[in-house]
């Protein structure tokens, strides 16, 4: 039974939806280093983000709001920008 409860808890873990790896309270400069790929989003949202010097300093909630994006939309955006950049793990495959 304790082996079914792993085996089952290792297979929800693999095929979970992703997590949200960029959040509101990220700066700016800190996604675009960390995920250049982000730019694009950006862009297509007309934020000039990309070397602003204000970019170190704009959480992503701050530039948003500047700008009057809704923050649900660009973050939405810019996780699955990120999501489909990064390349797919190798499936582990557990014993049962």
């Amino acid at each position: 039974m304790l082996r079914q409860s792993i085996h089952t808890i290792m297979n929800n873990l693999e095929t979970a939806p992703p997590q949200p790896v960029i959040h509101a309270s990220l700066s700016i400069s800190d996604i675009l280093s960390k995920w250049p790929e982000t730019a694009s989003v950006f862009l297509k949202f007309n934020m000039t983000c990309i070397g602003c010097y204000m970019s170190p300093f704009d959480t992503l909630e701050d530039a948003l709001a500047v700008h009057g994006l809704p923050l649900d939309e660009v973050l939405e955006a810019l996780n699955q920008c990120v999501a489909v950049s990064q390349p797919p793990d190798h499936k582990k495959t557990h014993d049962t």
